[in-house]
């Protein structure tokens, strides 16, 4: 069984399930042992004996991002431990106290086994993971001869572009790829960011709240947001606990008590699924009780009557046994959001995009910053942000988007987003939903992707359904993969870059 039929056959024998521990006790046992060797190797560079310090920078949040300056201890060529760089302003002055795992974790990067580190191709069958190494030019060769001849054979649209998420390379070098191929099919994941960002836009008219500053924010609303453990520079964990000195309230809504939570003037243990429902309720205190922003409201929104009418049903009593939370705790959180100002919000991905309703969520939440009043003002919309520059200045690539014209839009795979808005809203290109573009290899409807590109994604995990998700990964004419690691997508690629 390869490894990705492990993953995705259920059916587990007792054999299979001995076999899996036993090889997960090996594993730990190893790990354990690189582990205590790394300890040792610590000790020594903190001794200081031959141990070069070099400053660094870390991308693991992407090369668009904070790039969170680091210095990294190397000894015998090989690097032995991170820490963060006091003198950079975007670690917030603070040092290694601020590195997120993503940084601390870079020698576990540098040295997995699970890396990939020459070009490879499929020897045997899709997902048996059976493949030989080649050279750099025989690996390019096979690829733009798959591309050139399907487009030959079935026009540019035929290939497809994974991507994990538009923060990344491919977001600019990937579309402008596209963009001279001729394809519209630059597939995204759909779960970071995109749900969030054009609902912002449909009702606030920008991707996001206006910026503000933290230094200036009274009541900060951290929603569905993990941001000591998952944010950019862990969220700017430090800046918020800076403010919650100086007076700062603040009120954290999601299902488990993560560290801010304790901290949190309101903690919201909201259950999962139900933040529209939560939303809406507060709506409905804040108009019924008149602590919206009348003035903001008279010259600044359209359609509060319709509003105020249609939240009159939503009040705490009827949110209550939807979201599992008391109506008395639903009404003093909303008198909150209605009377302390400045208030920022921030909204995770968790809410926003990972939900069935996440356009519905997040239109809600924009309403409630729209009617106290709580944009375009200091302290206010977007204030808890709250990212440090970047100290790796990012140089823009232009996308070449001018290309994408109304008849490349009608052959996109799977609009994630209606036509009009790809062709008026979105500067950088045209995008597909990233698992409907899978599914059209299965269905051929509207037609099937026949050249697929996972670079630095995996759709196996990425996207929901992993086992047609595999089976479409078998069925697809031509699939390389560009990556890091050796992950289960791995297994069914034809050609392999590291």
């Amino acid at each position: 069984m390869s490894k990705v039929n492990a993953v995705t056959d259920f059916r587990l024998s007792r054999r299979t399930f001995l076999k899996a521990t036993g090889a997960l006790g090996a594993a730990v046992t190893v790990v354990g042992g690189q582990a205590s060797l790394l300890r040792k190797n610590v000790a020594h560079a903190a001794e200081g004996e031959g141990v070069q310090i070099i400053p660094s920078w870390c991308h693991g949040c992407g090369p668009a991002k904070t790039n969170c300056a680091v210095l990294v201890h190397v000894k015998d060529g090989k690097m032995v431990r991170i820490e963060g760089n006091p003198h950079a302003g975007n670690n917030w002055g603070l040092g290694s106290t601020t590195l997120c795992p993503k940084a601390h974790s870079a020698v576990q990067y540098e040295y997995s086994a699970n890396r990939l580190t020459y070009p490879m191709k499929r020897v045997g069958e899709r997902g048996e993971g059976k493949f030989e190494r080649i050279t750099w030019e025989e690996a390019i060769e096979t690829i733009a001869s798959a591309i050139m001849d399907a487009k030959e054979k079935y026009g540019p649209e035929s290939l497809g572009i994974l991507s994990p998420e538009a923060w990344a390379v491919l977001q600019t070098v990937g579309r402008r790829f596209l963009h001279v191929h001729g394809s519209p099919n630059y597939l995204h994941s759909g779960i970071c960011a995109n749900q969030r960002s054009n609902t912002h836009k449909c009702v606030l008219g920008s991707a996001s709240a206006t910026p503000g500053q933290l230094d200036k924010t009274n009541l900060l609303v951290n929603w569905g947001a993990n941001v000591e453990n998952t944010a950019i520079n862990q969220g700017g964990v430090h800046p918020r606990l800076n403010q919650l000195e100086r007076g700062m309230k603040l009120i954290d809504i999601r299902p488990m008590l993560d560290p801010m939570g304790p901290k949190a003037d309101v903690w919201l243990p909201i259950r999962p699924g139900t933040d529209t429902a939560l939303a809406l309720a507060f709506l409905n205190v804040i108009i019924d009780e008149k602590l919206y922003d009348a003035e903001f409201v008279q010259q600044w929104c359209y359609g509060f009557d319709k509003l105020a009418d249609h939240v009159k049903q939503y009040t705490p009593e009827w949110a209550e046994p939807i979201t599992g939370i008391p109506a008395a705790k639903i009404t003093e959180v909303a008198r909150m959001l209605g009377t302390i100002k400045p208030m920022g919000m921030v909204i995770g991905n968790g809410v926003g995009d990972q939900q069935v309703d996440g356009n519905a969520q997040v239109m809600a939440m924009d309403l409630i910053c729209a009617i106290t009043g709580n944009l375009d003002i200091p302290g206010g919309g977007g204030a808890s942000w709250g990212v440090g520059p970047s100290l790796i200045p990012v140089k823009r690539i232009d996308t070449l988007a001018d290309r994408v014209t109304p008849d490349r839009v009608d052959k996109l795979v799977a609009p994630e987003f209606p036509r009009w808005y790809q062709r008026d809203k979105m500067m950088s290109g045209t995008q597909s939903a990233y698992f409907k573009a899978l599914m059209s290899v299965l269905s051929q409807d509207p037609y099937p992707i026949r050249v697929l590109c996972a670079q630095q994604t995996n759709p196996l995990s990425a996207t929901r359904d992993p086992e047609r998700v595999a089976e479409a990964l078998k069925a697809v004419d031509f699939f390389y993969v560009v990556d890091i690691w050796w992950g289960p997508h791995v297994d069914y690629a034809d050609i392999v870059l590291p």
